[in-house]
């Protein structure tokens, strides 16, 4: 198929992006090849989540890669994800679900970030996305500051983030959900499948918090959150026994995230390939803070 200007081609990607799946009679990929100005496609695949995560799109185009070059053989059998679904022990999940229950038996389990607008009773997953690119000189000074405090821009980003939930909420207690790779088992990051965890960090925040005890404080959860991350958000969530809300997700209402990319690995002989950026209006959360760091610096 084609299109005729950028703004159709905008329209296409995003009703293929949305169109649902059904689990029952469709593959949980799809893909399409968009025909836009001369010499000139767009192609967009569409993976659900429960097969894919994040960190699998790399392998995915790496293998595309491959495929396309000729260099994927099929006697080349990869790892499955089925392997690696018992990857952790019982015992070791029971320590996990113990340390959870006990961190967050009595945190708030719910986190209001706009307390003066009325929630509707039903969500309806509209959202949007505003996108910007630290400057060098900003990146310079908070690296030179990690370097300073011993401590990773995840742990600092997130304790400035949790000073602004503070200061909009008033909110001294709460919850931040971040997610994590999941990928422990030797083998794993090799492999294509839904390992991802939303592993919840509790921040206790006042205005006598000094930032130096705030970012030890991010540090240490997010290590903490690291160790216990196979523990699935899902199982948190049943064992905390908390009632189910239409209106909002259960404990986790809004999402930090920093995350390290490498640059676009499709390659495809004989054509110039690179990403082309459109936005998709729906969200799951509340409010997602998102830190890409790429070759060319943090976005």
């Amino acid at each position: 198929e084609a299109v005729e200007n950028v703004t159709a081609l905008e329209q296409r990607i995003t009703e293929f992006a949305l169109l649902p799946f059904d689990l029952e009679r469709d593959l949980p990929v799809r893909a399409a090849l968009i025909g836009f100005e001369t010499n000139i496609h767009v192609f967009v695949l569409s993976i659900h989540h429960l097969v894919a995560d994040a960190w699998s799109i790399e392998i995915v185009l790496r293998d595309l890669s491959a495929a396309y070059s000729e260099h994927f053989f099929g006697d080349n059998v990869a790892p499955q994800f089925a392997e690696f679904a018992n990857a952790v022990s019982p015992q070791a999940l029971e320590v996990d679900g113990c340390y959870w229950r006990s961190r967050l038996i009595d945190a708030p389990h719910v986190l209001d970030l706009c307390p003066a607008r009325a929630r509707p009773a039903i969500r309806a997953f509209t959202g949007a996305t505003v996108s910007g690119r630290m400057s060098s000189h900003t990146e310079d000074r908070l690296k030179d500051f990690c370097r300073l405090k011993r401590r990773t821009p995840a742990s600092v980003l997130l304790a400035c983030y949790a000073i602004l939930v503070h200061r909009y909420t008033a909110a001294t207690t709460f919850i931040i959900g971040t997610p994590m790779a999941g990928r422990m088992a030797a083998g794993a990051e090799q492999v294509v499948g839904l390992f991802a965890n939303v592993v919840p960090i509790l921040m206790n925040v006042s205005s006598m918090t000094h930032i130096d005890q705030l970012i030890d404080q991010a540090w240490e959860a997010l290590l903490e959150g690291m160790d216990h991350q196979m523990y699935p958000f899902s199982a948190i969530v049943q064992s905390l026994g908390l009632e189910r809300d239409l209106s909002r997700e259960p404990l986790v209402q809004n999402i930090f995230n920093y995350v390290s990319v490498h640059s676009n690995s499709l390659s495809i002989p004989g054509a110039e390939v690179r990403p082309f950026r459109t936005d998709i209006f729906n969200a799951k959360y509340d409010f997602a803070l998102e830190f890409i760091e790429d070759e060319d610096g943090i976005e």
